[in-house]
């Protein structure tokens, strides 16, 4: 994500508040996303601001609902006119520029895709910052479901009713709601002299914040309000309460009602660490953390069969990572065998602690196929019981799982 830290007022933007120190205001009537080339693109969604000292906060919300081609965006523009000026005559107020930009998918390409910011417009000699909000353009209640928690939408894309939404009002039109919502500056807020320098900072804030190695403070917060992705290690930046020694990295999720608690993280390591684990807060204190299940399949073996059957099918013996022991096969007799005779020796290691008995089939040519018991015992001989076998047989087979010594 970029920095787009480079933001200046625009000679249009000085000739507006120029004009202001007559009195009167002016206000934001737009943000858009533009490219390189300074040509818009896409019209963003002003969202209520926030006054602090003599700063106004415009956050803005960019969303990629009908746009049909992506691009590369390169400038964030902020539109602005004097209030009472009709609409459609406003001028480009201030540019906040990066060169290598963010790539913006198509509707198609990403459904669903948005980034938020806030931005702030800090004033010289401001003693007070009025904002104004047209209710035309506030989301009712039933827009955004019930009070407190976050709406899910419906089939249709809509608000359920059970969740005081209409059931048919779309999510773009809850966004083209929020387009009437604008910020304004009185006259007595615009700097007099060349002296009083009028600053923008950009202090842009995405839904998902990547803030490089994480403190020991935010790491061990389960009420941290905003998600994150992080590193994180006992080496180099010495945090503790990892899942274990080495480096991680975290992805921290925040409830909606994040002062609550009841949060998670997620930590998968990283450079010679390895592993994935997680954990989740109990309200405001965090869990220990868990492993994640991850397996791969063990490896098998050759049986070591008896000198008097051959192998047929298989004729494999394995041990998982919980130390069961699988073994399974088809063998040829070479002779008649009496029962008890030995069919193939597992190793040490693979063997059980007590004698296992499991189910077999012996098959001949010219009868179905009969039962026989398989013994597995602690010496490791794999045998057939409950009958001799008779030469005629084509196979006897076998399959079983046990836990090893």
């Amino acid at each position: 994500m970029s920095k787009w830290t480079n933001a200046t007022l625009t000679a249009d933007g000085q000739n507006l508040q120029a004009q202001l120190l007559d009195g009167g205001g002016f206000e934001f009537t737009k943000v858009t996303a533009a490219d390189s080339s300074g040509t818009d693109k896409l019209t963003l969604t002003m969202q209520p601001s926030v006054i602090a000292g003599k700063t106004i906060t415009v956050p803005v919300l960019l969303s990629n609902s009908n746009l049909s081609a992506g691009f590369t965006m390169n400038q964030l523009k902020f539109y602005a006119r004097k209030t009472g000026i009709p609409a459609g005559d406003e001028i480009v107020y201030a540019i906040a520029e990066d060169e290598t930009g963010d790539e913006i998918p198509s509707e198609s390409d990403s459904p669903g895709f948005t980034i938020d910011w806030s931005y702030t417009f800090q004033f010289g000699n401001a003693t007070s910052v009025n904002v104004s909000i047209d209710p035309a353009g506030l989301v009712s209640m039933a827009l955004l479901g019930s009070p407190g928690g976050i709406a899910t939408l419906n089939n249709a894309g809509a608000v359920p009713i059970e969740q005081g939404g209409t059931g048919a009002v779309t999510a773009s039109a809850a966004l083209a709601a929020l387009g009437g919502m604008r910020a304004s500056a009185t006259g007595d807020d615009i700097p007099t002299s060349a002296s009083d320098s009028t600053s923008i900072s950009s202090q842009l804030s995405n839904a998902l914040s990547n803030i490089g190695r994480v403190t020991q403070d935010i790491f061990n917060d389960p009420t941290y309000p905003h998600a994150y992705v992080c590193s994180a290690d006992d080496i180099n930046a010495g945090v503790s309460g990892l899942p274990a020694a080495g480096h991680w990295r975290i992805l921290y999720i925040p409830y909606f009602a994040s002062n609550e608690g009841w949060s998670v993280q997620v930590a998968v390591g990283a450079v010679a660490n390895s592993g994935l684990c997680w954990r989740k807060a109990s309200g405001t204190v965090w869990g220990s953390w868990e492993s994640a299940a991850t397996a791969t399949p063990p490896q098998e073996f050759e049986l070591p069969l008896a000198d008097n059957v051959t192998a047929l099918y298989g004729c494999k013996y394995s041990k998982d990572a919980f130390g069961r022991v699988l073994v399974y096969g088809a063998v040829a007799p070479q002779q008649a065998l009496e029962s008890s005779s030995a069919l193939a020796t597992l190793p040490a290691g693979f063997r059980p602690s007590s004698e296992q008995r499991f189910p077999g089939i012996c098959a001949t040519a010219s009868t179905l196929a009969e039962s026989r018991a398989i013994g597995v015992h602690p010496s490791g001989q794999i045998t057939v019981r409950g009958g001799d076998v008779p030469s005629a047989t084509q196979y006897i087979a076998f399959f079983a799982m046990f836990p090893a010594v």
